[in-house]
């Protein structure tokens, strides 16, 4: 098989898995509370309707909008995740299997992505974070290949829409140029990639999606928070310590740490000083890592990792016997797909570490539970129908009564937030019924209308007025544990 066809092989083998596997409905709150907006974004961004960030990550809003405009269906924004994600592997296979171009170095990168789970996790439900690495590994594969000016001009403007997605993945600029001097060894390639991603961002304020102002406002509401809960069970060191934990398998653990140590002691004075200047262009990614409390955020690094883990590979392998050499990548694979079957659940009681399939204990991160292995069947329950929460079934039942006939109109008062009380008709109801075709309507200031031929559904914010409706309208406040 040639390279070509390994690559697209490898996609879509990726794709099918994280389309199976993939969520449709919301998973973690934020998801919702993204997508939900994109129905009626411009006025979201005038402010009559609550949006979550949009300064963070205002082109994945902006694409997902655009995809609902175009479908008349909320269901291709969440495929965007999976889209992405099988996308995102197929480069980084491709950046690591051009650090080692034999016929069989694609097998040793893909072992080494199995250290990684995090990549396919990411690609299960929609994030900002999966929509932009498929650009930043691209920025890397291209700087890692190339000096030509006009493709480092494409490699800036890569990385400047990766900001554009998720303005976190700025901080992988210093890393793309560290790489980009070094490849080159002149000045004038960094200027050429700096110009690509000035000219992204320029645009991104020209035509009005980036406010600088708003992302710093972004940034500092979330600093306050994480500063405010920072000792809250699930936001404090402990939690943190365990989802850094998470960041690797184990056997990805020990290739970046023995081969890392083993690297830098083979290493000549030149190569040395180039590894110092990579870990110094690499602090900025390394500073949204201290209050980590999920992996994700540590994908902007990731995007780097298979050069770096294939590099520490290769250190490893050079240190060994040539036959105990050769097996390392061999046993690798072994390993990964054993611990995506085969879980390990640290316990506080002998043995102290339980084998199994599903774990016994997970590992709570703000976008679910984690472990060390089994982790298809973590990916496969992420969207199990078992998994229902209580707030979708809600949804469903007052979808029920809305769509199952004729009856009165509907008035459903509750926060806008899928973390508000009353946020399930805001978020899951409002979604269920954009996913059956029936469209809402701006009507006021946190004032959605859906209308079933003579029949309609209000969702009001709790501090927006109520519509007027005939008296024997059904009004249900989300807000109070009695409807």
């Amino acid at each position: 098989m040639g390279h070509t066809a390994i690559l697209l092989a490898f996609l879509l083998a990726n794709l099918a898995f994280l389309l199976w596997l993939c969520d449709r409905d919301g998973y973690e709150g934020d998801d919702l509370n993204s997508i939900v907006p994109m129905f009626h974004l411009a006025e979201a961004k005038a402010g009559l309707l609550l949006i979550y960030r949009y300064a963070w990550q205002p082109l994945s809003y902006e694409l997902g909008a655009a995809m609902y405009r175009l479908t008349g269906s909320p269901d291709p924004i969440f495929l965007l995740a999976p889209i992405a994600g099988a996308i995102s592997l197929t480069l980084l296979l491709w950046q690591g299997w051009r650090e080692r171009p034999t016929r069989h170095g694609w097998l040793a990168v893909f072992a080494l992505l199995l250290t990684i789970p995090e990549y396919w996790y990411s690609g299960l439900y929609y994030n900002s974070s999966i929509l932009a690495l498929p650009f930043l590994a691209g920025a890397v594969l291209v700087v890692r290949s190339t000096s030509d000016a006009k493709a480092l001009f494409a490699a800036g403007l890569l990385a400047g829409i990766a900001a554009l997605m998720r303005f976190d993945f700025i901080l992988a600029c210093p890393l793309l140029a560290a790489f980009t001097s070094t490849h080159s060894g002149r000045i004038a390639p960094i200027a050429v990639l700096a110009a690509g991603v000035v000219v992204a961002l320029i645009v991104a304020l020209a035509t009005g999606i980036v406010d600088l102002s708003a992302i710093f406002d972004v940034y500092r509401a979330s600093s306050a928070e994480i500063a405010r809960k920072a000792g809250d069970p699930g936001w404090d060191i402990r939690a943190k310590l365990f989802v850094w934990t998470l960041t690797f398998t184990p056997f990805g653990w020990l290739i970046l740490l023995v081969g890392g140590a083993l690297g830098l002691w083979q290493a000549n004075g030149a190569a040395r000083r180039r590894i110092a200047l990579y870990l110094l262009a690499a602090v900025p990614l390394l500073f949204p890592l201290k209050d980590m409390l999920s992996v994700k955020y540590a994908l902007p690094l990731l995007a780097f990792a298979p050069m770096v883990l294939i590099r520490c590979l290769a250190a490893i392998e050079a240190a060994l016997p040539t036959l105990w050499a050769r097996l390392v990548p061999a046993a690798l694979l072994g390993g990964g797909f054993l611990l995506a079957f085969i879980s390990i659940s640290l316990i506080g009681r002998p043995p102290f570490v339980l084998p199994g399939l599903m774990p016994a204990r997970t590992i709570p991160t703000h976008d679910g539970g984690r472990s060390y292995g089994g982790y298809v069947w973590m990916m496969r329950a992420l969207d199990a129908p078992a998994a229902r929460t209580e707030a979708q079934d809600h949804a469903a039942r007052l979808a029920g009564l809305f769509l199952g006939g004729k009856g009165p109109d509907i008035v459903i008062i509750g926060g806008e937030n899928v973390f508000d009380r009353g946020g399930v008709g805001w978020r899951h109801l409002q979604l269920k019924l954009e996913g059956a075709g029936i469209h809402g309507d701006l009507v006021g200031r946190d004032q959605i209308r859906f209308a079933q031929g003579d029949r309609h559904l209000w969702l009001v914010g709790p501090t927006a007025p109520l519509p007027a409706t005939s008296a024997e309208a059904i009004v249900i406040d989300e807000r109070d544990p009695a409807g």
